[in-house]
């Protein structure tokens, strides 16, 4: 007869599989809508414009975020004392959702009037610098909470880091797409755009499904997600 805590691991890895589906949809959607909006619309409809702020786009992001905090949150109440990483965790990715909405690190970028001589392409991007190290920090904060979740939801923040690491390269890589789109060549652009953004967002709802995941876990006391009560490994799964 199967047992509570078998019923239990079975609906946390159904939980991991639909993020995981969720994540590829919103990937494939946000390159394909934003690089249709682009070359067979004219860029017409501002929602498809993943490029922009303050459109259904930013607002999903915000929400992925969003859901990572409160889930930071939920493993912190799940735990028996007090855990200053998690509660840093979830204050930094609390923050990250709020700075989608009100558009903080594209202020500082303005702010700093030093580099006005530098092309515009060049002076958007200058709030990486400034935010690398809370990106730093809010990179080590989830690698100590992946330490600790079970095995698969540990994966699935691991792997929401990385798709946030490659979402940064290709903020770099707009140096080069933009002087490229300053000569007319306008194309490379509209795909980094579109992969930048569309890779963001799956990481963090990546990540999202990943601390969720744990915090059940913890919540209903697993040992760990991924194992049979026999402690046999299950099937590999991402």
């Amino acid at each position: 007869m199967t047992r509570q805590p078998e019923i239990a691991r079975d609906r946390l890895d159904r939980l991991l599989d639909l993020g995981l589906r969720v994540a590829v949809a919103a990937l494939v959607l946000e390159v394909l809508g934003h690089v249709g909006n682009e070359w067979l619309l004219d860029g017409r409809v501002a929602n498809l414009d993943v490029g922009e702020e303050g459109n259904a786009p930013t607002w999903a992001s915000s929400v992925a975020t969003f859901t990572a905090a409160f889930a930071a949150v939920l493993l912190l109440l799940a735990e028996a004392r007090a855990r200053l990483d998690l509660l840093g965790l979830a204050a930094v990715l609390a923050w990250f959702s709020l700075d989608d909405i009100i558009q903080a690190h594209e202020r500082v970028s303005g702010k700093l009037d030093l580099f006005e001589s530098l092309p515009d392409y060049i002076r958007t991007r200058l709030w990486l610098p400034v935010y690398l190290p809370l990106l730093a920090v809010a990179g080590y904060l989830l690698l100590r909470a992946a330490a600790e979740a079970p095995v698969r939801a540990a994966r699935f923040v691991r792997a929401g880091l990385l798709l946030l690491v490659v979402g940064i390269a290709f903020e770099v890589v707009g140096l080069a797409t933009k002087w490229l789109a300053r000569r007319d060549i306008v194309w490379p652009d509209d795909i980094r755009i579109g992969l930048e953004e569309g890779i963001e967002l799956s990481g963090w709802i990546v990540v999202a499904t990943g601390l969720t995941a744990a915090a059940l876990s913890a919540w209903l006391g697993l040992r760990d997600a991924g194992q049979r009560a026999e402690g046999h490994e299950p099937a590999a799964r991402p």
